[in-house]
């Protein structure tokens, strides 16, 4: 009886590996050409590796209007005492 189940088990794993690497086998179907998807691909090509210049000079970081003695420190607050409903 073991032996039917594991033949069994055998059977289906095998017919499944079967198909699956079949249907990972199929030939790939060959698309009509498009002239206009043929056109693109060959500007994409010609602009391959383009990139634009660097600016001559380097733009600096923008400091915030806020001095360090002008932040106001938070200190601790009370916690509430009264509910609210």
């Amino acid at each position: 009886m073991r032996r039917l189940h594991f033949l069994r088990y055998v059977a289906i794993v095998g017919t499944l590996s079967v198909l699956l690497a079949a249907g990972c086998a199929s030939p790939k179907k060959s698309e009509p050409a498009d002239p206009f998807m043929d056109k693109w691909k060959a500007k994409a090509q010609e602009s391959k590796d383009f990139r634009p210049a660097f600016p001559a000079v380097p733009r600096t970081r923008k400091r915030s209007g806020v001095r360090p003695s002008e932040i106001k420190v938070e200190t601790e607050r009370p916690l509430p005492t009264k509910r609210s409903a």
